[in-house]
């Protein structure tokens, strides 16, 4: 266990509070990063040799917990800590008075916002004792019954860890959580990957209450439904690969839900059969050339009609004509996409 040496530059016998502390810092700061501070205080008198674990045991908090309260109180210049997060070396507690100005509650608000930025960005591996001091309280008990219920199965140490993570890393609030897996479950996804997945688009969307789930459940349900029932496909529901075709449609190019149809109508109208491959090669291409309602469409359709009957016969070249020497438009490379996969799936027959 990695030791910290604490400095107060000074010997107390007693565990003293600023009061500029209390007049400018406490009000707005969280509750476990209080706890953290005074004891770190009250560690002080002794100039005792401490850890993070040690803390994180003492309060009752998980190292992430002790690790996130230090830096807060480093960038409001409280506390000096050295080293790194793996491996801290030093804190030191500066002397508050010493401050010309103190700091405006904007500050220390906008401090607090920092602070959640700095969540690592790896979910945190917890130790057996951490794990089951979670597993003490009465609505981690629940949710641990609910998720077992859902799934079908007792958790293992791997699976409850994720579990944890979802609270303690992504800051879900439990009856998010179980709100997620009953989602998630519903959609016969009972993997925990796939289910940490969900978790954390959730938590990288703000998607913090019950009410913000239902909503973002609510519209991505019915897009994905009306893109499944263009393909003919609406009577079961999509596998992964195919919410993250849709995702990207919906999330990523920001297209609008009658954008996507017309993508999967000429899907079906080019090889007769649903594509999703297909239908993304086509948005990919609408991406590219800007275009977000149906008269972007109807300009590109007007000029492939007219570079057709302006474009020069060609001479045929034979199969030995080096590739790099062609000059396909997008639209001869679609054409030549679309008779592959009309091979392809008249020989899968």
């Amino acid at each position: 266990m990695h030791k910290i040496v604490l400095d107060s530059g000074q010997y107390n016998l007693y565990t003293s509070v600023s009061n500029i502390f209390i007049d400018h810092y406490m009000s707005s700061a969280n509750g476990d990063f209080i706890k953290v501070y005074l004891y770190i205080l009250r560690s002080m008198q002794n100039n005792t040799e401490i850890s993070t674990s040690l803390i994180a045991d003492n309060l009752n908090l998980t190292e992430a917990d002790v690790l996130r309260a230090l830096r807060y109180w480093n960038d409001l210049n409280i506390l000096k800590v050295e080293g790194t997060d793996k491996e801290i070396n030093k804190i030191s507690i500066l002397q508050l008075g010493n401050l010309q100005h103190s700091p405006t509650i904007e500050t220390i608000n906008q401090m607090d916002t920092d602070s959640v930025e700095l969540i690592p960005n790896e979910k945190p591996e917890y130790k057996p004792s951490e794990m089951n001091k979670f597993a003490e309280n009465a609505s981690f008990k629940q949710l641990i019954y609910i998720t077992q219920k859902y799934l079908g199965k007792l958790l293992t140490q791997n699976e409850l860890s994720t579990l944890i993570s979802f609270y303690d890393w992504l800051k879900l609030p439990f009856e998010v959580i179980e709100f997620l897996i009953e989602y998630c479950v519903s959609n016969n996804n009972r993997s925990m990957r796939y289910i940490e997945k969900v978790a954390i688009t959730w938590s990288e969307n703000n998607i913090d209450t019950l009410e913000k789930a239902r909503n973002h459940i609510q519209v991505f349900s019915k897009s994905y439904f009306g893109i499944m029932k263009a393909f003919g496909l609406g009577n079961r529901n999509p596998a992964v690969t195919e919410i993250q075709y849709m995702k990207k449609w919906l999330e990523t190019y920001k297209f609008e839900l009658d954008i996507i149809l017309e993508a999967c109508n000429r899907t079906i109208q080019a090889i007769h059969q649903p594509s999703f491959d297909y239908a993304d090669s086509i948005l990919s291409a609408w991406h590219k050339k800007n275009v977000r309602n149906f008269n972007d469409i109807t300009l590109l359709d007007d000029q492939f009609e007219k570079n057709k009957k302006t474009r020069p016969e060609t001479k045929k070249e034979s199969k030995f004509v080096n590739y790099s020497q062609r000059d396909y438009n997008f639209d001869e490379l679609e054409k030549m996409a679309r008779e592959r996969l009309i091979k392809k799936a008249s020989e899968s027959r």
